[in-house]
């Protein structure tokens, strides 16, 4: 009986070891396929990330594009309908020969249009390059000239995508009306351009071999999409099949959303950017496709999980041979159990091949990366690894012994009680299943809590769970890194963000006035014989030089005060006229805003200060130049008081107001309090910026006070001492 019991013994200990080792070998391939895993999820969407971003800025890239032409071809039809006007006025007829010419220039300026064409007030085209005055071509049940017909008001009108009658080609329709001097319709002047400009537009922009542009009216009509697909009726021009998803967007109000979903032309998943067009009252949609953007990371994918896979294979060939070596113990064992007449030396080998297996399996637990400890029935440590020690702060004598639970895993990472009957890794031992934990912690020796992702396998022999293994690592590094790339994923978006809309912002901005300042001296040459208009044109070209200069002062100006090369000239200043000069320099825009403009000044206010006058007036005339703007009706009061050192120089408005969450980034650079103030009142963020730092360098401080709905009160401090500034 003693020795069948010995026998079972020594029986139980290789099976255990197998066990242990191939349960070893098991966490190590999964925790290496896990970790592959983990790296292809975060590549991913880093590939996703950057797919988004290249759609948006070929979106706005595509806005700026046809914003700029839009505005070239609407300068120019009313160019053409000022002329047909004047020549009406002054004869009461249409010099042809003239405006044939005059048409042929305009074209040579705008290669983008077709044509341009005149309609009398019935419909017929009369004057145009490709009319035939035999053909009596007419337009009065085309939807534009109803439109013009019927509206006096002098729009821009964009008709949808159709097929030109005169121009015999797939166009798209810009057109203006014109009248008779008293007022009364006298026809329409269409600049219409060809399809195939916008597709040549699109073709600029390489989305890969799948990705696709496509260009619709407001009415979701198609106008361009490249790639072309002809031979399905979603690809014709002037179809509205779009997805519902845009449908939804667009009744919305919204006006550029990212998202991701299946074309209905071509069945392609892909990432597409929606922007609406500022100026041409058309979608632009770029889309790239998973495909595409996809494919770089899925070769890498391949190479990752292939060596994964080697690693895997490698780790089962070791195991096997550990394997064999261990079976043909136990054979050996068997062979010296069964002979007694050489059991002392049979014995002997067994031991010795058995303590030499141990050794290896011991050796390969101990030199893990991985932290590996194994528990008892009862939940007590029986061994553990030099790594997990390293982890965890520990000597082995000091674990070995213990519960485990209490000692490194008693409380959640919020540092709430975790009961040990909620353990999973406890609960291995009662239910016999292998579990898996990505989201806790274990309890460093000092207290302090170890992120790590860990697998517990239950240890059974003879049907009978004696103890489990756990296998971990320590996972604050790829946490850490993970954080870190969502926060700059954050700052990446928003710096695109911003450069998008300074760039946007700078370019209207400058090519607004430039523009006007091109077709005014267009008009003024025209009607150089009439002084009225030529007075006028040249005042509007005064007006746009004027904007166009302050907009370059303001890039001048940030950029010495960015290096820090801005310097402050004192000198003795009028405190009056200096407020009287800024007041009426903005009076006649508050008159065209009706608003009422007035200065008031405090009892105690010194006659004169030592600042530098120009930049004291310059902060002045940004203040004043705001109110106006961003006030519909009411009043603007610029009022001057001393209280004891310094003087307080308030600009109070009736205007939209701002709240706090505006009022925080309202000196920073390239920024207004609301994004969509850019469109609404132009500007390019750099004012409020500059006259904070200056007001800096001034000595003194600026600060604002704001109620949505109420108005707005900046006020500025300025020490009036000798030594401003120094």
């Amino acid at each position: 009986m003693l020795e069948k019991a010995s026998g079972k013994s020594n029986w139980s200990a290789p099976r255990t070891q197998r066990l242990v080792l191939v349960c070893g070998l098991l966490c190590c391939n999964l925790l290496v396929f896990f970790l592959a895993g983990s790296s292809l999820f975060l590549e991913r969407r880093q590939y996703e990330t950057q797919a988004e971003v290249q759609t948006q800025n070929i979106a706005g890239a595509i806005d700026q594009s046809l914003s700029g032409s839009v505005e070239r071809v609407e300068l120019a039809l009313r160019s053409v309908s000022d002329e047909l006007e004047r020549q009406l006025g002054e004869t009461g007829r249409l010099n042809k020969a003239s405006l044939i010419s005059f048409l042929e220039r305009q074209e040579k300026r705008l290669p983008e249009v077709e044509a341009f064409r005149i309609a009398d007030a019935a419909g017929t085209v009369i004057i145009g390059r490709g009319v035939d005055q035999r053909a009596l071509v007419s337009w009065s049940d085309r939807d534009y000239f109803v439109f013009h017909r019927d509206h006096p008001e002098n729009q821009l009108h964009v008709a949808r995508p159709r097929m030109g009658r005169v121009a015999k080609q797939p166009i798209v329709g810009f057109s203006v009306r014109y009248n008779y001097p008293d007022g009364r319709f006298a026809g329409v002047v269409s600049a219409p351009i060809s399809i195939e400009y916008f597709n040549q537009l699109l073709y600029r922009y390489n989305l890969g071999g799948k990705g696709a542009l496509v260009l619709r009216d407001l009415e979701f009509r198609l106008i361009a999409r490249v790639p072309a697909i002809p031979d399905r009726p979603s690809g014709e021009v002037g179809s509205i099949s779009v997805s519902d998803e845009l449908r939804q967007m667009v009744s919305l109000g919204v006006t550029e959303a990212t998202y991701r979903i299946k074309s209905r032309a071509d069945d392609v998943l892909r990432i597409y950017t929606f922007h609406r067009v500022k100026n041409a009252q058309m979608i632009a949609l770029v889309g790239i496709a998973e495909e595409d953007y996809l494919a770089s990371w899925r070769a890498e994918g391949l190479k990752m999980m292939a060596m994964a896979a080697a690693f895997s294979l490698l780790s089962f060939l070791l195991g096997a041979a550990l394997l064999r070596q261990m079976r043909a113990a136990e054979k050996r064992a068997q062979i010296l159990a069964d002979s007694e007449s050489r059991l002392t030396v049979l014995v002997e080998e067994r031991t010795a091949a058995l303590l030499a297996t141990e050794a290896r399996a011991s050796q390969i637990i101990q030199s893990s990366a991985d932290g590996l400890f194994g528990i008892d029935a009862s939940g007590r440590l029986s061994f553990v690894n030099p790594a997990a020690c390293a982890m965890l702060g520990y000597e082995p004598e000091q674990l070995i012994g213990r519960q485990a639970h209490p000692l490194i895993h008693h409380s959640r990472a919020d540092g709430s009680s975790y009961p040990e009957e909620d353990c999973p890794s406890l609960g291995s031992l009662v239910h016999g299943q292998t579990v898996r934990v990505d989201n806790e912690v274990f309890w460093h020796a000092d207290g302090h809590p170890v992120p790590v992702m860990y697998a517990t396998h239950p240890i059974v022999m003879d049907g009978v769970i004696t103890g489990s293994v756990t296998s971990f690592v320590d996972v604050s590094v790829q946490r850490a890194a993970s954080k870190a790339l969502e926060q700059a994923l954050l700052v990446a978006e928003h710096l695109a963000r911003m450069r998008r809309e300074f760039i946007a912002n700078v370019s209207h901005e400058m090519r607004t006035p430039l523009n006007g300042i091109l077709g005014f001296a267009d008009i003024g040459l025209r009607n150089i014989h009439n002084s009225d208009k030529a007075a006028n044109a040249f005042r509007k070209i005064e007006v746009s030089g004027q904007r166009l200069l302050a907009t370059i002062n303001d890039l001048l100006d940030f950029s010495s005060l960015e290096v820090d090369k801005l310097r402050i000239e004192l000198a003795e200043v009028d405190i009056a006229g200096l407020v009287s000069q800024v007041v009426e320099a903005n009076r006649e825009r508050a008159a065209a805003h009706r608003l009422t403009l007035n200065a008031e000044f405090g009892d105690g206010v010194p006659a004169s200060l030592i600042s530098d006058p120009r930049r004291l007036g310059q902060i002045l005339n940004n203040l004043l130049s705001n109110a106006v703007k961003f006030s519909e009706r009411g009043s603007i009061v610029l009022s001057v008081s001393r209280e004891e050192r310094w003087l307080i120089f308030r600009v109070s408005d009736t205007g939209i107001g701002m709240t706090q969450q505006q009022i925080g980034e309202l000196f920073n650079p390239f920024q207004q309090a609301d994004a969509s103030n850019t469109r609404r009142f132009g500007g390019t963020g750099l004012g409020l910026a500059i006259s904070s730092r200056l007001v800096a360098l001034l000595g003194g401080s600026i600060s604002v006070e704001s109620t949505p709905g109420s108005g707005s009160v900046f006020t500025v401090r300025l020490p009036y001492e000798a030594n401003v500034g120094r």
